[in-house]
């Protein structure tokens, strides 16, 4: 299965996604960000990645769909 595993931080009113794996990292590092912007996603998405989202609190990792992701106020 092709996941890669993000975490979310509110800021200023957006949300931010941050890479969490090595996978992550490296699209970060393509789209020459430090974070996974909208647009970043939807070409993640295209290539047939789904979202892990990492709790810090919890300590947990769960699905997170597309359509979800899109619907936030992603930075």
């Amino acid at each position: 299965m092709m996941d890669i595993i993000v975490s979310m931080k509110h800021s200023y009113g957006k949300i931010r996604l941050n890479p969490m794996c090595h996978k992550a990292h490296l699209f970060a590092s393509i789209a020459g960000t430090q974070t996974l912007t909208r647009k970043t996603v939807k070409h993640i998405h295209a290539l047939g990645y789904e979202f892990q989202v990492h709790d810090h609190a919890l300590g947990t990792t769960h699905s997170v769909s597309f359509d979800k992701l899109m619907s936030l106020n992603l930075e």
